[in-house]
């Protein structure tokens, strides 16, 4: 009798375990498919014309040195066309580095998705809106993704380097 209970008692925990296995098994799998959709969702945009007309856009619409100057130029009280290209690519850059903060994506996989060069580039005209946003919205976590993600490429990639804005001036001439 006690051999019986002990039996049914360890085939009882055995389906347990294999049923907390099989649980994880499906979750992971489950992170997975999300994470392959979520990278074929920013490969089909970052292809995209609309991703595009918003990167070349804020670029044309660069000419500030301030916060104040590009919120008086290009920001979403003065100029909401301009306001809505800057926003769509400083959060789509927020959002990649927050992925990779948090494990979901590698470096490799975001070099993938975009270019580093343009990535820097667009980091370095913003900074000052960065800074900026997170003294006046006392929120110092503000663009942490975006900053990590240039960190990362800077630490990993560290030849890439930008021109200079006088140099780019006399190129866009």
């Amino acid at each position: 009798m006690v051999e019986a209970t002990f039996v049914l008692n360890l085939v009882e925990t055995v389906g347990i375990l294999v049923g907390v296995a099989i649980a994880i098994m499906e979750i992971r799998k489950g992170r997975e498919e999300r994470g392959n959709q979520f990278s074929l969702e920013f490969v089909r945009y970052t292809s995209s014309q609309e991703f595009w007309e918003h990167w070349i856009s804020f670029l044309s619409n660069s000419d500030f040195s301030t916060y104040e100057e590009w919120s008086e130029k290009y920001g979403p009280y003065s100029n909401p066309e301009a306001a809505k290209h800057w926003y769509t690519i400083t959060w789509y850059y927020n959002t990649l580095g927050l992925r990779l903060l948090n494990g979901h994506i590698d470096l490799e996989d975001v070099v993938g998705y975009v270019e580093p060069y343009g990535l820097l580039l667009v980091w370095e005209r913003s900074f000052p809106i960065f800074e900026k946003w997170k003294e006046r919205y006392n929120n110092p976590k503000a663009f942490e993704g975006f900053e990590f993600l240039v960190n990362e490429i800077k630490k990993t990639y560290p030849n890439i380097t930008l021109i200079s804005n006088p140099q780019r001036q006399r190129l866009m001439q």
